[in-house]
């Protein structure tokens, strides 16, 4: 089977849903003109295979595609929404993609470049403009009035009070003040009973403030201890990948999360990181796929097209990686 490296680009007019197959190095006259052209596409995730409905299946389904008039150099297939949507709602996942035409028969790993979007990002569009007429209306003339004078209440400063309201008011202040006396007496006698305070008891000790509980520094967000607390994978991906971690920090969190079978996210710590261009996790990424380190685990079997994709993806930043340069020698013959 001729390995090839197949890509995804916007179609003419970057229309949503739609896109072109490219396929470099494959000449036109590799396929047969007459023969149908299909595609068969897998995930890496758990090896699923892309259904005509646009969900994922166990059972292979190979869909027809067709040729793009183009006059250049490589082959152009031409994809619309029922291929393109399922495969750019999750750009960082790793796709297997096979093609076969006639008696030719190819496979490589996809990769989807920028620009190609859902069917889903057209919408319908509107003018954001609000047209307003040029004429003003003139202002309308303020209200004029005159303030009502404001009379104020004759009060009568010397209010009557009858005689009797006044000797009630005076019996009553008398018994209050002769209660509080009696009362105040009552607590002086007995202070003078009682033992006679002395300095050391008069003397309060200020109370001793309890001793503040041992607060815990929460674990950093992209850490093996944040991993073991979070419930939720996505949100753990999205807290992790915010603080920018170094390389080192990343595989020691990919391991931790291959102990605990968290495949999902160990494979988008990888392929996120690797594709943002760390050439460290790209090549344990690589090795992960590669039949010589292949560890039986997340990843369920080697897979030499894999690894050799990610091998190159380090070269095409480090030219000069011996591991990868050899490695790539030894999968291709």
């Amino acid at each position: 089977m001729k390995s090839i490296r197949p890509e995804i680009m916007s179609a003419p007019g970057s229309l949503p849903g739609h896109g072109l197959l490219v396929l470099p190095s494959v000449a036109h006259d590799a396929l047969d003109p007459l023969g149908q052209t299909e595609i068969l596409v897998q995930r890496n995730q758990d090896s699923r295979f892309l259904a005509l409905d646009g969900k994922w299946s166990a059972s292979q389904t190979w869909h027809q595609v067709d040729r793009a008039l183009s006059s250049g150099e490589d082959v152009e297939l031409v994809l619309g929404p029922g291929i393109v949507d399922p495969l750019v709602e999750n750009t960082q996942m790793t796709y297997l993609l096979q093609l076969r035409c006639g008696e030719s028969l190819m496979q490589g790993v996809l990769r989807i470049r920028e620009g190609v979007l859902s069917s889903h990002a057209a919408g319908s569009m509107t003018d954001p403009i609000t047209r307003v007429s040029g004429r003003v209306a003139p202002a309308p003339e303020p209200l004029r009035f005159e303030p009502e004078p404001v009379v104020p209440p004759e009060v009568d400063a010397t209010p009557e009070v009858s005689p009797q309201k006044k000797s009630s008011h005076l019996i009553w202040i008398l018994l209050i003040a002769l209660i509080l006396a009696l009362v105040a007496g009552y607590f002086v006698w007995n202070a003078l009973k009682g033992t006679p305070v002395t300095p050391s008891t008069a003397t309060q000790q200020p109370p001793v403030a309890a001793a503040a509980p041992a607060v815990t520094p929460p674990a950093a967000p992209c850490s093996t201890a944040a991993l073991s607390a979070a419930k939720d994978d996505l949100t753990f991906l999205q807290e992790c990948l915010k603080t920018n971690p170094e390389a080192a920090q990343i595989l020691e969190v990919i391991g931790a999360a291959k102990v605990a079978k968290r495949c999902d996210l160990m494979q988008r710590l990888y392929a996120f990181k690797s594709q943002s261009g760390d050439t460290a996790v790209a090549l344990a990424y690589a090795r992960e796929f590669d039949p010589e380190f292949h560890q039986v685990g997340c990843i369920a079997s080697p897979d030499k097209a894999t690894a050799i994709y990610w091998y190159e993806l380090v070269l095409s930043k480090q030219p000069d990686n011996a591991d990868a340069k050899a490695r790539v020698q030894v999968l291709k013959n």
